[in-house]
């Protein structure tokens, strides 16, 4: 949230519900997908939502950034609503072992 009168998010490992076509600095823009039921489709929306696409599908747009631990504590405003959203990028190896056995058959062949 930028501009006159915003509050400059601190450095931290988070996301926040994108509110307009742009994250405020220091952020990355991100969006997810719902791929929604198109046949019967009863999607509505009231109020305030985040940025994004709603219709027959739903994208909602957020901002990240990963500048800072997660466990650094940082201060958050307090005159306007917003969510925030945890932001620790998980990576996860998976090793897969697989063993070829040669079994070696003795042939007897007999003269």
């Amino acid at each position: 949230m930028s501009g006159k009168g915003d509050y400059e998010f601190e450095p931290g490992n988070y996301c926040l519900y994108q509110i307009s076509k742009r994250c405020p600095p220091g952020f990355d823009k991100g969006y997810i997908v719902w791929d929604d039921e198109n046949d019967h489709n009863q999607n509505s929306r009231r109020g305030r939502v985040p940025f994004g696409t709603y219709n027959e599908d739903t994208k909602v747009h957020f901002c990240c950034r990963n500048d800072s631990s997660a466990s650094t504590p940082i201060g958050l405003p307090i005159t306007r609503p917003f969510y925030m959203l945890r932001y620790t990028v998980v990576v996860v190896v998976v090793v897969v072992v697989v063993v070829v056995a040669v079994v070696v058959v003795p042939v007897v062949v007999l003269v």
